[in-house]
């Protein structure tokens, strides 16, 4: 059943894959128990195929509870736990709560360095989210320090025409295209602030001089009409 799963995620057949997952876990809880592995993977995959359909809510509760068992169960540094820790940050992030998703991410990258070693793909794979992180927050300088790290670790582990490195390069061009855009946005902004306080500049004068009438103005007929007299 979780193999089946697994692959209708793979087709994109996302609801099928929901009700899988929902009766291997139902079985894996009935005959395994609660804490066993393969029905913590049943919950992992169960949280996967609700993130895949936009249920980033529903999916974190079950990612929540899946790390939760695999701490207590096979530890904190367990690479299962770890996998449960990335699912738990990537349905942070499709929520936008970035912040925690870096914090997430973070941890996971300093397990993955002490456990596997800092050239391992799943380390690799760790500052790219971290990166990705990063420029969704507006945090550019930081995610390019982070691609620079990660494109040399992968350059070298992988090869430059690998397409995982290919992948951070493609990213890389991504996150450069929204900071241009957050310049403009702003350059944009401090125009429409300067054209407002040129408005209201220009209404002050206007103001005054209907106040401060000059020469050709109600006092000026005034000494017209004393002339005549």
């Amino acid at each position: 059943m979780k193999y089946l799963g697994k692959a209708l995620s793979n087709q994109g057949r996302h609801e099928e894959a929901e009700k899988m997952y929902q009766q291997s876990l139902k079985l894996r809880e009935k005959v395994l128990g609660k804490e066993h592995p393969d029905t913590i993977s049943s919950m992992n995959g169960l949280g996967k195929a609700l993130s895949d359909q936009g249920r980033h809510e529903e999916a974190e509760k079950m990612h929540q509870e899946s790390l939760k068992l695999r701490e207590k169960v096979p530890g904190k540094e367990h690479p299962d736990t770890l996998s449960s820790m990335n699912g738990l940050g990537a349905a942070l992030f499709d929520q936008g709560r970035h912040e925690e998703t870096e914090k997430m991410y973070q941890q996971i990258l300093k397990l993955n360095e002490k456990v596997l070693g800092k050239e391992h793909p799943k380390t690799l794979i760790s500052m790219h989210d971290i990166f990705v992180t990063l420029g969704g927050q507006g945090k550019y300088e930081e995610a390019k320090e982070m691609y620079q790290q990660t494109v040399e670790l992968r350059e070298k582990v992988l090869g430059k025409e690998h397409p995982v490195t290919l992948q951070a390069k493609m990213y890389k061009e991504r996150i450069a295209a929204m900071e241009r855009k957050r310049e403009v946005t702003l350059l944009l902004k401090k125009y429409k602030e300067h054209i407002t306080a040129m408005g209201r500049k220009r209404k002050q004068s206007l103001r005054g001089e209907d106040r401060n009438p000059g020469d050709g103005g109600a006092g000026s007929c005034g000494a017209v009409e004393r002339g005549k007299k």
